[in-house]
């Protein structure tokens, strides 16, 4: 850090903390209105003697040297609710908590107290020091061993556990082949039954016509052949009464007549 150095965010970053704003907020708004990196601007301001920093998961923290500024209640509400939204963030994404504890809490009284403690896990998890590096390769190297070990000590488990899987999913098929066979001969048998009735009506059909036909032509050939016996007993009577020698009567007046010249 230079003290030669000049920032030229420098005087809008002091009356920004003068009037209140808090740092990161006022290095925003700086950064929006030149277009700049909030980070290339906080590097500026802290070479110029204006920041402090610390270094945390591999990024800077920053904070004014001189806080020579009144307090605003609104700047701090939201620095709180961002810094609480950020921390129910880690809580979740560490593992800490589960989304489904965080829904019984109905007062902002209980949230805070329901989380207080997780808080505490803030100085064990999450730095990026040498030591916790190494401590968190080392913990990862016994957790890869310790799997390798189950592992090579449970084979046969885990084979059974897949052929249960392969005989649970051949039975899984079987019975879906099966209910497709079965839902295929019941269409298949209600199509036959139903072609079936259709050519039962249709015979029954055909067999009362074809009845009803017969009858009538029975009918027809019984009126016929009644009609001409009929016909043939008529003319008889009249053939029998021509050739019948009483029915034929003489003239009485010629009969006398040649009778008496005789």
């Amino acid at each position: 850090m230079s003290k030669t150095f000049t920032s030229p965010y420098a005087t809008a970053f002091n009356s920004a903390i003068k009037r209140g704003t808090p740092c990161g907020v006022a290095v925003n708004n700086i950064a929006k209105r030149t277009g700049k990196n909030p980070q290339n601007v906080f590097a500026s301001l802290f070479k110029a003697g204006h920041c402090q920093r610390q270094k945390f998961n591999g990024q800077f923290i920053y904070w004014p040297s001189n806080w020579n500024s009144k307090s605003n209640a609104s700047q701090r509400n939201e620095c709180q609710t961002s810094m609480w939204q950020c921390f129910v963030d880690w809580c979740i994404a560490s593992g800490n908590c589960t989304p489904e504890k965080l829904n019984n809490n109905s007062s902002q009284n209980e949230f805070m107290a329901f989380c207080k403690k997780f808080f505490g896990k803030q100085y064990s998890v999450g730095t990026s020091s040498k030591n916790s590096s190494r401590t968190r390769s080392s913990s990862s190297s016994k957790r890869s061993l310790a799997k390798a070990s189950k592992r090579s000590a449970t084979p046969k488990k885990r084979t059974s556990s897949k052929s249960n899987k392969k005989i649970t999913t051949k039975a899984k098929k079987k019975a879906t082949k099966s209910s497709s066979k079965k839902r295929s001969t019941s269409t298949k048998s209600k199509r036959s039954t139903s072609i079936k009735a259709k050519r039962t009506s249709a015979s029954k059909a055909k067999r009362s016509t074809s009845i009803k036909a017969k009858r009538a032509t029975a009918s027809k050939a019984k009126r016929s052949t009644s009609y001409k016996t009929k016909s043939r007993t008529t003319t008889r009577k009249n053939t029998t009464r021509k050739s019948s020698p009483s029915s034929y009567k003489f003239p009485t007046s010629r009969s006398t007549s040649i009778r008496k010249a005789a």
